[in-house]
């Protein structure tokens, strides 16, 4: 009969997924793993596959964690428009507060792993994709309430996953704070210019 598990899968998974985000794919190694997680690598093997399967979990646990955080934060905004400013600026002042400047982990893979690895680009481009759909649908519910703007709602969409991402990146590369808000509020004004219908 096989030994059950004796570790805490989830602590396991958070312990790892902190590594890889502060230090990125490339440059942790699997002692490195093991010592995060304090598993063995036969263990980490057994349970997760290998160092890129581990990080393909990693990046999947890290989107689901942030589509339901975006649901919560749209749920309790008072409209779409709002809900998607609010919802970008404050992941933005997250990222800002924390002290190592790890910006998101699915950007940063994205920026070092897609080229690279079909297995990231195929996940980044779905992660892309799940975005751009939800973003569309909130758009398509302000235009039928408030007026429209000139560009679509997919079309708008995909310009605010853009900006996001762009956002996460000036963060990581250590931008001063000041910087990333003023170009954060250059590319979110387009919200603002809405036409009557």
């Amino acid at each position: 009969m096989a030994r059950p598990r004796s570790f805490d899968r989830d602590t396991v998974l958070d312990r790892v997924r902190d590594l890889f985000w502060e230090r990125g794919y490339a440059a942790t190694s699997l002692t490195d793993l093991e010592a995060a997680s304090g598993l063995r690598r036969t263990s980490l093997y057994n349970a997760f596959g290998n160092k890129e399967d581990l990080y393909a979990t990693v990046l999947e646990r890290y989107r689901s964690a942030a589509k339901q955080f975006r649901a919560g934060a749209m749920a309790n905004a008072p409209d779409p428009v709002s809900g998607i400013k609010t919802l970008i600026t404050d992941s933005v002042e997250a990222t800002l507060a924390d002290a190592q400047r790890k910006g998101c982990l699915i950007n940063n893979a994205t920026n070092e792993r897609a080229a690279l690895c079909t297995q990231t680009m195929d996940f980044v481009v779905a992660n892309r994709e799940e975005f751009v759909a939800e973003f569309s649908e909130y758009l398509r519910i302000a235009r039928e309430a408030n007026g429209k703007w000139s560009q679509s709602p997919e079309e708008l969409a995909v310009y605010l996953f853009a900006v996001y991402s762009g956002m996460m990146s000036l963060v990581r590369s250590g931008t001063e704070p000041e910087v990333v808000r003023k170009a954060l509020r250059v590319g979110l004004a387009v919200l603002d210019s809405r036409k009557s219908c």
